[in-house]
């Protein structure tokens, strides 16, 4: 063997040691992890030309909770994204902060409530430009402790691959069933984690923004004091059906 090839395995069983040590490492922080209880604390969205009503829909069609959902089984810990959850449902657009220099570019919702585990999601909608010029879509999913990074995830969305198929083969989970995304298996350990929870969640955000929707516009069909009468009608019968 040359002193050229040498060095080429050289260099390659060095990265290799390099990759391996620092899994180990990585698993054993984990291991050694007290408080497993992580929150959902950032989602800033980028993308050229849209608004924060346009910032929310991408959020809400986002899957969110099976990213999450994967994630809380990789590492075996309790995820609470309750407070995002409640803000897609709200549609309070007033809780996306923006960043921007001519026009806004960076649409940020983040958690009112600041934590010490914390999952933070960060993707880039830079598609290219009529001339088919450098702009590509990415993503950066952050894992911290205490502002100390315990995991990254990071990659670029390819168009004809779904982003869930994408981001979860990235974290080491792949479909069980290439046509479903009911259950993803761990490509290491081979264990299943089941992602319909987390569907149902992500579809009922949308259902109940249906029924806001449809009580609107049929309210809209109303004089002002049969709205008066309808609004007390509905309090009555939340109320009765809480109770």
């Amino acid at each position: 063997m040359n002193n050229a090839n040498k060095i080429k395995l050289l260099t390659i069983l060095l990265a290799l040691f390099f990759i391996c040590s620092c899994a180990s490492r990585n698993a054993k922080k984990w291991e050694e992890l007290k408080d497993r209880d992580f929150y959902f604390q950032k989602f800033k969205y980028s993308e050229k030309g849209i608004n924060k009503n346009k910032a929310l829909e991408f959020m809400k069609r986002f899957p969110t909770g099976k990213i999450l959902k994967i994630l809380s089984h990789k590492y075996n810990i309790n995820i609470d994204s309750s407070e995002f959850e409640d803000f897609l449902v709200s549609n309070k657009i007033t809780e996306i902060k923006t960043k921007g220099l001519i026009t806004d570019i960076e649409f940020i919702w983040q958690n009112k409530n600041k934590h010490e585990n914390t999952i933070e999601f960060d993707y880039n909608n830079f598609l290219p430009n009529a001339m088919g010029f450098g702009e590509e879509t990415e993503y950066i999913i952050s894992l911290e402790v205490n502002d100390r990074n315990m995991d990254t995830f990071m990659g670029k969305i390819i168009s004809k691959t779904p982003v869930l198929v994408t981001i979860a083969n990235n974290i080491g989970y792949s479909r069980l069933n290439e046509n479903s995304d009911d259950f993803y298996i761990n490509k290491e350990n081979k264990s299943v984690v089941c992602l319909t929870s987390a569907a149902a969640m992500e579809k009922n955000i949308i259902s109940k923004e249906s029924i806001k929707k449809e009580i609107k516009e049929f309210m809209n069909t109303m004089k002002q004091d049969e709205k008066k009468k309808f609004r007390d009608d509905i309090i009555k019968f939340l109320y009765n059906v809480i109770e």
